[in-house]
């Protein structure tokens, strides 16, 4: 199978003056991010992927332990 190539025009900067980190923006179009980035997902009518469909209960679950452990949000 043979490797796909994109190309974009990009620019990078640095965000502060003393950070070593630089940002690099471009624009992409959304069917491109979609073929190198996407992650497959379950769906009624598409069951074999790798993220769970969006379930309300589960979010609940999520809220709560993120307000149970706040500590787990900063790294």
């Amino acid at each position: 199978m043979g490797t796909l190539k994109y190309e974009y025009i990009a620019q990078s900067f640095r965000p502060r003056s003393e950070s070593s980190h630089s940002v690099l923006l471009f624009v992409a179009a959304a069917g491109d991010i979609r073929s190198w980035a996407g992650v497959p997902r379950k769906a009624f009518d598409y069951q074999h992927g790798f993220q769970r469909t969006l379930s309300d209960s589960r979010v609940i679950d999520i809220v709560q332990y993120f307000r149970e452990n706040p500590e787990k949000l900063r790294r």
